[in-house]
């Protein structure tokens, strides 16, 4: 009995060695190569309540950490081509599927502003405001949503095909209102925080094509300091077992100001 234990504990660190070995994480830092334009002062006079007396918003479509230069809202997922299957998901990954995405209309905001959400996963829309708002959903793939939503509102959404692209999210109401949901079969996509930082956990190892994105396509850059070029922002990985660090990658100022 004592030797069926040891032999049964024997096979589940060896089944856990193997699957750790098949999975690796990416991660990469995105900075602004170049100086950051001054943000473009929103009108809300539209709608009073957006903002206290005496604040002011402003436009969030490039947002630059002052302290370390670092790029929020990069999106980098995992690219196929059509026909493609998605690799299998680690265990972790599928269970996050049953975990729904929330998109909220939050001070006349959408929060997140880039929502990742993978097919048969549910998206909430909701509304925190005290006053309505419009969530347009312009899909391509999928059929188009554009739900009314009260204060206090919220709508569920599941989506049965893959996007090829970020899709643009509005509100025809305040039209200064701005973002994108990522809609894909797979979980391997991420999106830069406020330091220009994204990690993609568990990304089967081999030969992987990512897609860089910042409302187009990333196509050129510096790697930790070398010149480089991705036609169509796609880049070919052989992802390893543990850490795959792409280290500092800066965009050029003129991606942004050729939006």
């Amino acid at each position: 009995m004592v030797r069926q234990i040891a032999l049964s504990l024997a096979c589940v660190c060896l089944c856990s060695r193997l699957l750790a070995a098949d999975f690796g994480d990416i991660t990469a830092t995105f900075v602004l190569d170049g100086t950051a334009p001054a943000p473009k002062k929103l009108d809300t006079a539209k709608e009073p309540l957006c903002v206290k007396e005496g604040e002011a918003m402003y436009d969030e479509r490039l947002t630059v950490n002052k302290e370390n230069g670092g790029v929020k809202d990069v999106v980098v997922y995992l690219f196929l081509k059509p026909g493609e299957k998605a690799p299998e998901a680690h265990p972790d990954q599928k269970k996050q599927a049953e975990t729904p995405v929330e998109l909220d209309n939050a001070g006349c905001r959408f929060v997140p502003r880039i929502a990742l959400v993978m097919t048969n996963q549910q998206l909430v829309v909701k509304n925190s405001d005290k006053f309505g708002h419009n969530t347009n959903l312009s899909l391509i793939d999928n059929p188009a949503q554009n739900p009314n939503l009260p204060s206090g509102g919220k709508v569920e959404f599941k989506f049965a095909k893959s996007e090829k692209v970020p899709i643009p999210v509005a509100c025809n109401i305040h039209p200064w209102m701005g973002g994108y949901v990522v809609v894909k079969d797979h979980p391997f996509m991420a999106v830069s925080d406020a330091n220009g930082k994204l990690t993609i956990k568990n990304v089967p190892t081999g030969s992987r094509t990512f897609q860089l994105w910042h409302g187009s396509f990333i196509s050129e850059g510096k790697q930790n300091g070398k010149a480089v070029k991705w036609e169509r922002g796609r880049v070919t990985l052989d992802v390893k077992a543990g850490t795959n660090d792409l280290g500092e990658i800066k965009i050029p100022v003129k991606h942004f100001q050729s939006k």
